[in-house]
């Protein structure tokens, strides 16, 4: 796309972030396998905000931060050809 440039190694904290959040929501799951209760709840609990704020939250708008923004010039006295 025209008018700005991506950086690749926003890119990769971005997935490196991702996978980190998804383990950690894995692990939250499997230890809310052995209690019970209000405990199995909040591990539950901490396991969704993890997948889905680190996991995908995170993943998604990292990479918007990376954008860089480049001059785009116009020329506005040129008018389209129908």
């Amino acid at each position: 796309m025209q008018g700005f440039s991506f950086d690749v190694v926003t890119a990769v904290l971005a997935y490196g972030v991702s996978v980190v959040g998804s383990a950690l929501g894995l692990l939250c799951t499997s230890r809310a396998r052995v209690v019970d209760g209000r405990a199995r709840a909040r591990w539950l609990g901490l396991a969704a905000t993890s997948i889905g704020g680190t996991g995908i939250w995170v993943m998604h708008s990292l990479p918007c931060s990376g954008r860089k923004f480049t001059e785009h010039r116009c020329d506005m006295t040129r008018r389209p050809q129908y």
